[in-house]
This record gives structure tokens, C-alpha cells and sequence, in this order.
């Protein structure tokens, strides 16, 4: 399994900036949170750069979910952090039932065919709302696994491991 830096493992992906809204510095992001569960405080990321941010706003407009990060009031302000990932401290994320996870928790882990064929390991997270999608780095090339229950048979955290049943063909199309 790669080594994921410490930092990583003390925060979580929540989510991903897609565009700015409008010209007083909102921007549209992709989550699994609900706008009135959106934290207080969030860090955006990019590979070049992090920023903390306290949420000013968030609010669900046409089915979008609209944040209003306090100091970004413009367009070109908003339209900066396009792509960036949304991350929170896991110490604010609620508590979990037992044997359940967060979807960043899978970084780092290694994907393994029902067959035991050995598919890669987990080197990111694309967080569409309701489409989250892994993204495997294997030996020959990079896929994307949905994150469905269909195909995701079983997570063992603790090992490292995701067992997967995939369509034939899947990792070739990517």
C-alpha cells in the first residue's frame, strides 16, 4: 500500500469545487452532504496549493449544492479555486457505525478481483454527489471503479483491501 502522508489521514474529502455561480464568489461543488450539515470550516485543496475557509453559506439551489466561502467575493476569486477538493478534519465528521467508512478512507487501499487478481490500489477520489468514483492506479494503467455496491464486494479497512466483482471489461475502458 502506498504511504499516505499524515496529514491525509487526519482529514477527509467531502467534496470537490465544480464552478463558480453567479458574480458574488459562490461556487458549485459536488458532495454527499447535506447543505445544512456542511461544516463551519473547510480546507480547499489543489496539488499546488491549500487554503482554509470558513463556510459562509451553503445552500442546495436547482439541485446544486452553492457554498459562500467567507473573502471570496467575486467571480475571477471563485472561479481560482475550480477543482479544488473540499477536506474537513476527521475529528468534525460524525461518528460511524461499526464496519462503515468514508470513501477517502479507501486511498491507499489495494483493489482485488473476486479471483484474486491483484487490480491496483486506490490513489484518489472523484466526488460527484451521487457518483462517487475511485480512481486505480494499477501496474499497466489507471482506471475508474464506481463506487457501487454492485461491483464493491467487500472493504476490509484494516487490511487494506477492497474486494471487487467487476463487469468484463470495466478497467479496459478506462
Amino acid at each position: 500500500m502506498p504511504d499516505i502522508p499524515e496529514d491525509r489521514k487526519l482529514r477527509i474529502i467531502i467534496g470537490t469545487v465544480n464552478r463558480p455561480h453567479g458574480r458574488r464568489g459562490e461556487v458549485r461543488v459536488s458532495s454527499h452532504f447535506d447543505p445544512e450539515d456542511f461544516p463551519a470550516e473547510v480546507r480547499l485543496c489543489s496539488d499546488e496549493w491549500s487554503q482554509d475557509f470558513l463556510v459562509g453559506e451553503a445552500r442546495t439551489h436547482s439541485d446544486v449544492i452553492l457554498l459562500k466561502l467567507v473573502g471570496v467575493d467575486s467571480r475571477p476569486e471563485a472561479e481560482a479555486l475550480r477543482g479544488a477538493r473540499i477536506e474537513v478534519d476527521r475529528s468534525e465528521m460524525p461518528e460511524l457505525p461499526e464496519d462503515s467508512f468514508y470513501l477517502d478512507d479507501l486511498i491507499g487501499c489495494r483493489v482485488v478481483s473476486v479471483d484474486g487478481r491483484d487490480l491496483g490500489h486506490i490513489a484518489g477520489l472523484l466526488d460527484e454527489g451521487n457518483n462517487a468514483v475511485l480512481k486505480v492506479e494499477g501496474d499497466d494503467s489507471d482506471w475508474m471503479l464506481p463506487a457501487a455496491r454492485e461491483m464493491i464486494r467487500e472493504v476490509r479497512i484494516a487490511d487494506g483491501i477492497i474486494i471487487v466483482d467487476l463487469p468484463e471489461g470495466l478497467v479496459d475502458l478506462s
